[in-house]
């Protein structure tokens, strides 16, 4: 997920995650969904030099969700606009 007001990635699922990453799921079990739910509570680790757990719709603004095999190659997956309105 990326907030853009903050120019922030936060990753919910990672296939080796850093120490102290709470993921939404297993990669394996992803990669099976058919769905799955982001609530206000969900945590996205933070990609940056803080690098840790934060509920990810903490602040109002604009989302970009990112789904990928590899989101460093930018090639295939979708992606989806969100907007957090009255925080």
């Amino acid at each position: 997920m990326y907030r853009h007001d903050d120019n922030l990635w936060l990753f919910m699922v990672v296939g080796s995650p850093p120490t102290g990453m709470v993921s939404l799921m297993s990669p394996q079990e992803f990669e099976g969904a058919k769905s799955f739910v982001i609530s206000p509570k969900t945590t996205g680790y933070r990609w940056d030099s803080v690098g840790a757990n934060e509920v990810i719709f903490s602040k109002p603004g604009k989302y970009t969700l990112y789904v990928s095999e590899n989101l460093e190659s930018e090639l295939g997956g979708y992606k989806c606009d969100l907007v957090v309105k009255n925080h």
